[in-house]
């Protein structure tokens, strides 16, 4: 653990110290860079809270007015559902989610048992599973014990959803063609998003829901293309045409690992329609 880390749990251990004698805040978990120890001297706290019953009007504007004072101040959300804020606590800024138990177990049994593909669902879930947790073990131990058993339907839920790209004469024809460099990057960074979603179902990996911290993800994944991390960034290095052959070719590689390792997963129609040639 670096000296990053280790100064910021003592900060979160410092900072909820109200918290953790109220029984109505059942578990105080901290995930983010720090919880996977990938900090420095830049990172943030990301600190989650889940209560039973919400704060009062009068605790949350005790709260909301406490962060604005450290010039921080509210993300969103209010008493009644629950509410984020961030502060700045020795120089480190530390943001602070007040969130219902209810919905952390809504979230964990859509993704779990209805296999909810949601990124913003998948970043939570993950990032409870790799949390650090200051207060209430029982609670947080057993929700990483059923999020350590990575739902076979999540995965292939994950393929179906995300297994979609502009078929390639599209890219050709009205990208490189007509040198659409800025619509080519957004091509190129959404069927990026999509390539690593389907990696993320064949390997049972929670998505990370965005792309800052995508190195450790894409490191975990013992399923997928060679050199997939360096190809992926060279996407928005080359020149458009190079982008366009190498975004195929990596969709290809993808398509083929989805037929070796989910061969369940029908994606002919999916693959065909990829493959139509209209590049005359």
């Amino acid at each position: 653990m670096n000296q990053y880390t280790e100064q910021r749990i003592a900060i979160a251990k410092r900072r909820i110290q109200p918290y953790t004698a109220d029984p109505n805040f059942k578990a105080i978990i901290i995930t983010g860079s720090v919880a996977e120890d990938k900090t420095d001297d830049t990172s943030d706290i990301d600190i989650i809270l889940y209560y039973e019953t919400p704060l009062t009007e009068e605790a949350f504007q005790q709260v909301c007015d406490a962060a604005k004072a450290t010039g921080g101040g509210v993300h969103n959300g209010t008493a009644a559902e629950g509410f984020a804020i961030y502060e700045y606590i020795d120089d480190v800024r530390v943001d602070l989610g007040f969130n219902p138990l209810s919905e952390i177990e809504e979230i964990l049994t859509g993704v779990l048992e209805k296999a909810d593909t949601t990124l913003i669902n998948q970043l939570i879930a993950g990032g409870v599973l790799k949390s650090i947790v200051l207060h209430g073990e029982a609670w947080a131990a057993g929700w990483k014990e059923r999020l350590s058993h990575y739902p076979t339907a999540l995965g292939e839920a994950m393929v179906n959803t995300y297994l979609r790209f502009y078929p390639r004469w599209v890219v050709k024809r009205m990208g490189v063609d007509r040198d659409e460099r800025l619509w080519m990057i957004e091509l190129c960074l959404n069927a990026s998003q999509n390539l690593v979603a389907v990696l993320c179902g064949l390997n049972n990996l929670y998505h990370p829901g965005k792309w800052k911290g995508i190195a450790s993800t894409l490191k975990a994944m013992h399923i997928k293309p060679e050199r997939f991390p360096e190809r992926l960034e060279g996407l928005f290095r080359a020149p458009l045409d190079d982008a366009a052959t190498e975004l195929h070719n990596l969709t290809l590689e993808v398509m083929a690992l989805v037929e070796q390792h989910m061969p369940q997963v029908d994606i002919s129609q999916t693959k065909q329609r990829y493959l139509i040639n209209r590049l005359r």
